[in-house]
């Protein structure tokens, strides 16, 4: 096959001047040309200092943005408490009401509600019983109601209102069987408890609570001791101004002071109608309180069993 070729050598066009790279107008466009290369070692000092101001700012900037954050975020408020407590000796658990005016806490010998602010004994529920664990929720104007467990794990309802304590029932009341957990709903309606017997067989219960029939009952009682109160106040006044002779010779109490008093001036000393539940340190009286209602019972799954074919 023949093959052409031109005779002559290729005409090549010389490069144009404006497309030449002028390397002496280069230092006009890179800023790191503007000046001379340092020589060495100084150049190696030079890097390592440009290196050390980046971290050194990366670490500013890194806190700075904690600080901020940090300064954005609500703070609870903290107090200090210049006393300590020692008057029951030891607890095993504390809970707080809902509105911040009392603090209930669990003793050897029971229960135990102090105001939040003065830490003053409000109240002291003794049925020789070591509480270990203690809810509480609020079920009305300052009334709260009250879950505890013991060391038998026995669990027990109680409702604190006028600075008493007032026992409403025992959920366990089943032989053989121990509360593992206790819990009380937000508003007190229901009550889940967790049980197991001797068999170690573990389920939950849920009980519906009669929140508003406790308390309509709570106030019948309270208005009932009241009216007895003052009855009995009124008796004991009257059995003073008029006493009788138990015997002949002796006479009552009453009778000899006004017979050794007798011819100096007396002033009567104006009664008080006694209050029901006004900073009494004992339990607040018996009440039968409505029971309540068991609607959920939940048992763990059989276990399953394999066959091996």
């Amino acid at each position: 096959m023949p093959v052409f070729i031109r005779k002559g050598g290729l005409d090549i066009p010389p490069p144009s001047l404006s497309s030449r790279d002028s390397d002496e107008e280069e230092f006009l466009t890179d800023p790191e040309q503007l000046y001379d290369p340092l020589p060495q070692p100084f150049r190696m000092i030079d890097k390592v200092l440009f290196q050390l101001l980046e971290d050194v700012w990366d670490i500013v900037s890194e806190r700075e943005e904690a600080r901020m954050q940090d300064g954005s975020r609500v703070r609870p408020p903290l107090y200090e408490c210049p006393v300590q407590m020692q008057e029951h000796g030891k607890t095993h658990c504390m809970a707080h009401s809902v509105d911040g005016r009392y603090i209930f806490v669990g003793l050897p010998t029971g229960l135990a509600a102090f105001d939040a602010v003065s830490q003053v004994t409000l109240a002291v529920w003794e049925e020789t019983v070591e509480v270990t664990s203690l809810k509480v929720s609020l079920v009305g104007v300052q009334m709260y109601l009250l879950s505890t467990v013991d060391d038998m794990g026995a669990s027990r309802l109680l409702l604190f209102s006028n600075e008493r304590f007032y026992f409403i029932k025992q959920l366990n009341e089943q032989e053989g069987t121990i509360t593992v957990k206790s819990e009380l709903s937000t508003e007190g309606d229901y009550v889940g408890v967790a049980l197991e017997n001797k068999e170690k067989d573990v389920w939950l219960e849920v009980h519906r609570l009669p929140r508003d029939s406790w308390l309509r009952e709570l106030e019948q009682a309270q208005a009932q001791a009241l009216k007895a109160a003052y009855a009995a106040s009124l008796d004991q006044s009257t059995y003073g101004e008029a006493a009788p002779e138990t015997s002949e010779g002796q006479v009552t109490e009453g009778e000899e002071g006004r017979k050794s008093g007798a011819g100096t001036p007396t002033s009567e000393v104006p009664r008080q109608t006694p209050s029901v539940g006004q900073g009494s340190m004992l339990a607040g009286p018996d009440i039968k309180f409505s029971p309540t209602q068991m609607v959920l019972r939940v048992r763990p799954p059989t276990e399953l069993t394999g066959v091996y074919c």
